[in-house]
């Protein structure tokens, strides 16, 4: 990477790093990194106290902040949800995961439950699902989006959706019964914090 200021966003301090976004923001918290908030709320991370931690700290994973990764999800599927919640204690030493039976209240707790991963069932009208997405991409314009796995029963919604962020993930439902539990399984196992 090459920049042109002293300064980087949050997300490019993160990949620098090899680490989360929420680790970046713990690290300058506990002031092992240097950054600052511009006017908007965005975080700014000095270059120089990132090549002092990668100089000096070599972190391993067992030094580094033990930060979970945050994950919401919504599914209005009652046998899926029972599903996943059977098997929530199995993932909790690694994420922190929120369920929720209503696409709607994950929609109003995402600007103050702030999750690294929001993965969602649509199950409104094709209207409501349109505005639903709409409104996630423009959620997803600020410096660090939530990546979304959206699930829908719309083929409509699977063609061309042009505004759609890169940062979400459309699959069309039902899922196999099976796929939560890989996915979830699988992303504990490439988790380090």
């Amino acid at each position: 990477m090459k920049f042109t200021s002293d300064f980087v966003t949050t997300t490019s301090a993160a990949q620098l790093l090899g680490l989360s976004t929420t680790s970046i923001q713990a690290l300058i918290d506990k002031n092992e990194l240097q950054g600052w908030k511009t006017q908007g709320g965005h975080r700014r991370i000095s270059l120089a106290s990132i090549q002092h931690y990668l100089g000096h700290t070599r972190p391993t994973s067992a030094s580094r902040p033990q930060v979970k990764l945050k994950i919401t999800v919504a599914l209005e599927t009652a046998q899926a949800l029972d599903r996943l919640a059977q098997h929530r204690q199995r993932w909790q030493a690694v994420f922190e995961l929120q369920l929720m039976d209503s696409i709607t209240q994950a929609l109003i707790d995402l600007g103050s439950q702030q999750p690294d991963l929001l993965v969602a069932e649509l199950t409104m009208p094709l209207a409501q699902q349109q505005k639903a997405l709409q409104v996630l991409t423009n959620f997803n314009t600020r410096e660090t989006p939530i990546a979304m796995v959206l699930i829908t029963h719309e083929p409509a919604l699977l063609g061309d959706t042009p505004f759609l962020s890169p940062d979400i993930q459309l699959l069309a439902g039902p899922l196999p019964e099976a796929w939560m539990d890989g996915f979830f399984s699988g992303l504990a196992s490439r988790c380090c914090i």
